[in-house]
């Protein structure tokens, strides 16, 4: 099964940062020691908050998109970082019209790994 690919435009402009969380287990002992580990062999969670202003049809076709991909990852590449598998946020999806022919659409896209280990 193909894995599709998400080939619209990313605007940086007003962008919150892309958020890198880190999932680690300490175990702190009574004289000062502390044992840290990375959580599994993916212990790291990238999200970036996703936004398009531009065409209506434009706009509903990425809403479209993000809609169907909650579940189901797909190929993209975040603004200085490298392309990699990413899901969109469930509770994410926004998008709010700018008059008749415009849109603004927005969501989460978090990173997600494959049993390959992509």
């Amino acid at each position: 099964m193909a894995i599709d690919i998400f080939t619209w435009p990313t605007q940086v402009a007003s962008q919150p940062s892309t958020e890198y969380n880190r999932t680690v287990r300490k175990a702190q002992f009574g004289d000062g020691y502390a044992q840290i580990s990375e959580e599994g062999i993916n212990s790291e969670m990238i999200k970036f908050p996703y936004s398009y202003r531009g065409p209506l049809v434009t706009s509903l076709a990425i809403r479209d998109f993000c809609r169907n991909h909650c579940s189901k990852a797909f190929i993209w590449t975040p603004p200085h970082g490298e392309k990699g598998l990413y899901r969109v946020a469930a509770d994410s999806i926004r998008m709010q019209p700018n008059g008749k022919l415009q849109a603004t659409i927005t969501a989460t896209f978090e990173q997600a790994y494959s049993a390959t280990g992509g």
